[in-house]
């Protein structure tokens, strides 16, 4: 049921494009698994289930991963094993998919790259991922886009720098000209007695 879901932290939570919030993992404020490990927010009706999964491998408990959807697949990665009786903490390199129509771990699949035609490219092929490495697929950086994210990011520096020696300069003569306009301030002296008309 879903009337006892642990309070958590250091879970992930990914959106589905059919509205589904899918939380995975974390730690309870004892440092041990939460309990169900992954449960599913549905905002369309915001009810919370704790699905049942089948297939493998099916990952150890983590909490501080990485977690994203990707078409119908979370992948799960990286982080730190979750604490339990019998089990060791410790950070994991691991890597899980999980398809999230059939709540189901798998160990790979083969998905599409988007098709682009461009004169310098032919058009872009499937690759496949499995559950610990990439295996291909990629996005074609060729060494025209590195050289411009390269461009980019030398330029922004350059104008930062700038920015930051107008803004230098100016408070400097700022500050020398409140000091030329600085009077020194007058001797206090105190107030005299009214006169009157006829003394």
């Amino acid at each position: 049921g879903t009337s006892n879901l642990e309070t958590r932290y250091g879970h992930s939570a990914a959106l589905t494009s059919d509205g589904r919030i899918i939380v995975y993992g974390g730690q309870n404020f004892n440092g041990f698994t939460p309990s169900p490990v992954l449960i599913v927010l549905d905002t369309n009706t915001y009810k919370w289930t704790s699905p049942t999964t089948s297939g493998s491998p099916e990952p150890e408990p983590v909490t501080y991963h990485s977690a994203d959807i990707y078409d119908k697949y979370m992948i799960i990665a990286f982080g730190n094993l979750t604490s339990t009786v019998f089990d060791p903490t410790g950070p994991t390199s691991q890597i899980y998919i999980l398809d999230v129509d059939n709540y189901e771990w798998i160990s790979s699949y083969t998905y599409k790259s988007p098709t682009t035609t461009t004169p310098d490219k032919p058009n872009s092929t499937s690759g496949s991922i499995n559950s610990t490495t990439n295996t291909g697929g990629g996005d074609g950086f060729g060494s025209k886009t590195i050289g411009i994210i390269v461009a980019i990011c030398v330029g922004s520096i350059g104008v930062c720098i700038l920015i930051i020696a107008a803004l230098c300069i100016g408070f400097k003569k700022f500050a020398k000209k409140k000091d030329k306009n600085l009077t020194p301030p007058q001797p206090y002296q105190p107030p005299q007695p009214p006169q009157h008309q006829y003394q």
